[in-house]
């Protein structure tokens, strides 16, 4: 082992070979903090940074802010990000609505811009309709599937409001109440 490494090393001199940073390949471009040089105040700094960092990107951020505003504008709802993610995530909800709210959040359904990635399935981005296949469109738009019907039929005995994704998205913070009669 130590001759292959004294004449890789012979070699790589002999050649006058040198990387820059820039020649690098980007998996072997290492970030963080050599241990040489980590004290215990770095690594404590290092940990309070991680932990301070918000779950979820940019995406799914905005859509939650657009949920807490519909929530707000069409029920009176005033709800924290946790508030929605807890509600969602209520005992009476069952795991597989769960798992269909977590992905509908987070934009994880392959559907739409998914299909446009890959190579061939490009013609399964679109509806049969034949507009782009959104998450949206699907439960709301398009009458060949089916979903506003279902949506309208299941909220027209409750006399509710007009159902969107965004109410979908905070659904276990909705709270429904018997009208009296």
């Amino acid at each position: 082992m130590k001759k292959i490494t004294k004449t890789l090393r012979n070699s790589i001199l002999d050649k006058n070979i040198w990387l820059n940073k820039e020649e690098i390949p980007e998996p072997f471009k290492l970030e963080g903090s050599k241990l040489t040089e980590l004290t215990q105040k770095k690594a404590y700094k290092m940990i309070l940074r991680y932990r301070s960092r918000q779950p979820g990107n940019d995406q799914t951020k905005s859509k939650i802010e657009k949920t807490k505003k519909e929530l707000l504008q069409k029920t009176g709802i005033c709800m924290t990000t946790s508030n929605i993610w807890i509600n969602n995530r209520k005992e009476i909800i069952p795991p597989k609505i769960n798992d269909f709210l977590w992905k509908l959040c987070h934009n994880r359904h392959k559907v739409d811009t998914w299909f446009l990635k890959i190579k061939g399935w490009e013609n399964r981005a679109h509806c049969k309709c034949g507009k782009l296949e959104t998450m949206n469109h699907i439960i709301m738009e398009c009458k060949l599937n089916k979903g506003p019907t279902i949506w309208k039929q299941s909220f027209l005995k409750t006399q509710w409001l007009q159902l969107t994704i965004e109410l979908i998205r905070g659904l276990g913070s909705i709270q429904l109440r018997k009208s009296p009669r």
